[in-house]
């Protein structure tokens, strides 16, 4: 379970195998799984699950992850929430 939400700049983060369903990233419903925010960002082969933004009005844009800049391949999100938080709506529950 991850206990805040995985920052990915210039770097790949994958699962071992290419299979989305070997590697399982839970945000445990309180965090987002990912935020990816540069052009060589990529995260690919694998699943995020029970992942949540609803932290503030900044951040609650794509629970499993949110992509401003990079790429996500190969990936499955499940059972992902945007919540609704200090009157604006959350966007994007599994990726945004």
């Amino acid at each position: 379970m991850l206990a805040s939400q995985v920052f990915v700049t210039n770097t790949t983060v994958r699962g071992l195998t290419g299979d989305p369903d070997d590697v399982v990233v839970d945000g445990s419903g309180t965090v987002r799984g990912f935020y990816l925010n540069h052009s060589k960002a990529m995260v690919r082969d694998l699943t995020v699950t029970n992942a949540a933004a609803n932290a503030n009005p900044k951040r609650f844009y794509g629970g499993g992850m949110c992509v401003d800049l990079g790429t996500v391949s190969n990936c499955v999100m499940v059972e992902c929430t945007a919540s609704i938080v200090g009157g604006y709506s959350g966007h994007g529950g599994g990726a945004y």
